[in-house]
């Protein structure tokens, strides 16, 4: 069963843990960790990756005591196997946290080879500067000199055949 509230962005590693039963309330209907978690004014999301975050042991004892802390009319107390068999539903690590950890190397990696990128452009460029200042004719009118592919018919060129001069 997908839930309505998994489609909008929540995350759906959680819905085995979230819509688990917990037990009955008093009143017969079935009470899920999502529901106590609500009571409880808690955000479920939030409080499942911070449950999978600790060791197995830690977070019994912290869902324990939550589900301990409902208004009496919610729930009757739970067996310790009971919280152990919710506990076991929680993902093993949250796949949000192990793709950080997994691409943190990469990412510093990227930096420091765009760094690397920029400071060799940046050479290539100054070694062409240096390099057509060097190659450049000299000028004998003091003015600015034109390389081959700028210059254009020279003032002694042949007579235009066309004026006749």
């Amino acid at each position: 069963m997908t839930s309505a509230v998994s489609m909008f962005g929540h995350k759906s590693e959680f819905d085995p843990f979230l819509y688990a039963p917990v037990g009955e309330e008093r009143n017969g209907m079935s009470l899920s960790v999502l529901s106590a978690l609500a009571r409880l004014e808690m955000d479920p999301w939030q409080e499942a990756a911070t449950l999978t975050k600790l060791p197995a042991q830690d977070a019994s004892v912290r869902l324990a005591s939550l589900l301990a802390s409902l208004p009496s009319e919610a729930a009757t107390l739970l067996a310790p196997s009971t919280i152990l068999r919710l506990i076991a539903l929680l993902p093993l690590e949250p796949p949000s946290d192990q793709r950080a950890r997994d691409s943190s190397v990469s990412v510093t990696a990227r930096y420091w080879m765009v760094g690397f990128c920029f400071i060799m452009a940046f050479v290539l460029m100054l070694a062409e500067l240096f390099s057509e200042d060097r190659h450049a004719p000299a000028s004998t009118h003091g003015g600015p000199t034109a390389h081959s592919s700028e210059a254009g018919p020279s003032a002694k060129a042949a007579p235009n055949p066309v004026g006749g001069m």
